[in-house]
């Protein structure tokens, strides 16, 4: 037995991550499967558990817990809707039990009724402590009154299908994918604050595109990305997957856009630094033809001006003369 005192004392936190619930907890029984009701509310559904720690041996605090991190994965525009609870569980327990978290968890998250698929209880009015809306369905015709018959889940007998196990491992897989994506998104980030300096700039550029870790990252993000989709085809009819999948490939699309488009830019910019250092190794050779001209020159045109009286001597002053005149053309910007 669960009393409302002790529950009313309780804090439950809301897990930013589904790696801050345990496996036991998220086989439970417990499951967010993506269906709404005729009003567009996301349902939660209540069933048999597919591991030991089933709903009935969970604690409240767990399972408001898990209600709460279902409730984060809505679409934004849909946060400010409500829940509507599915409870195919048929015990008074059951129900006490679902009354007794949904009183944990009413300040933080609106749910609008909870409906017992059973054949033992009467409709009540309100949950004893939690004051929800609460009704009990005993027939397909029943659930009609609430949901679209597409979207009723096929362990209350209807056509929408629902893996917990896939689920999981879809959302496990795109909350790494999503770390990834953002860690290599932030190494872009530091790799173009470091352009900004002209000084570091041409050993920044070296530095990214030689980096492994960034490759690596943006490897590992396609993989995740590859598993990801395959998680996804198996979890198509639920929207809040979709919606979710979606949102992430686009965030991985935007930073492996990024890199590629980075990565051409400082190709480009690096093969104009090499360019600039030609033309600056350039300007340093024509200063010092400049200097020889100035020193030497001078004298050389007055030793060519006196032909020389044998072939030997002859040969050398028409070599010396060829050099000067070569040195003179580069020295005016005519070979190069």
């Amino acid at each position: 037995m669960i009393h409302h005192q002790k529950q009313s004392q309780q804090s439950v936190r809301v897990p930013k991550s589904i790696c801050d619930l345990s496996e036991d907890v998220l086989t439970s029984g417990v499951q967010f499967p993506g269906a709404v009701d005729r009003q567009g509310n996301a349902v939660i559904l209540w069933v048999e558990g597919q591991s030991e720690h089933s709903s009935e041996t969970m604690s409240d605090v767990n399972a408001a817990e898990l209600i709460l991190y279902y409730a984060s994965l809505r679409n934004r525009n849909e946060r400010n809707s409500s829940l509507t609870i599915l409870v195919h569980e048929n015990s008074c327990t059951s129900i006490e039990f679902v009354d007794c978290v949904l009183e944990l968890i009413k300040n933080q998250v609106s749910v609008d009724k909870v409906i017992f698929c059973t054949k033992r209880h009467a409709e009540g009015n309100r949950l004893k402590y939690s004051q929800i809306r609460c009704y009990a369905v005993n027939s397909y015709n029943g659930l009609l009154e609430f949901f679209e018959d597409s979207q009723i889940p096929s362990a209350c007998g209807g056509p929408y299908t629902h893996s917990q196990l896939e689920w999981i491992d879809f959302y496990k897989e795109s909350e790494r994918l999503t770390c990834l994506s953002q860690t290599a998104g932030n190494r872009l980030v530091t790799a173009i604050a470091e352009m900004g300096n002209v000084q570091q700039e041409r050993n920044a550029i070296s530095k990214f595109l030689d980096d492994s870790d960034i490759k690596n990252l943006l490897q590992d993000a396609r993989q995740s990305m590859e598993i990801l989709e395959q998680h996804a085809r198996w979890l198509n009819e639920d929207r809040f997957v979709m919606s979710s999948f979606e949102d992430v490939k686009k965030f991985h699309s935007e930073v492996e856009g990024a890199a590629v488009r980075l990565e051409e830019l400082l190709l480009q910019k690096k093969k104009k630094i090499m360019q600039a250092a030609r033309v600056n190794a350039l300007e340093a050779e024509t200063h010092e033809v400049l200097s020889w001209l100035t020193n030497k020159g001078e004298h050389a045109l007055v030793q060519h001006g006196d032909l020389a009286n044998s072939l030997p001597a002859i040969r050398q002053q028409e070599q010396d003369f060829e050099k000067f005149y070569f040195v003179s053309m580069v020295s005016n910007g005519i070979v190069q």
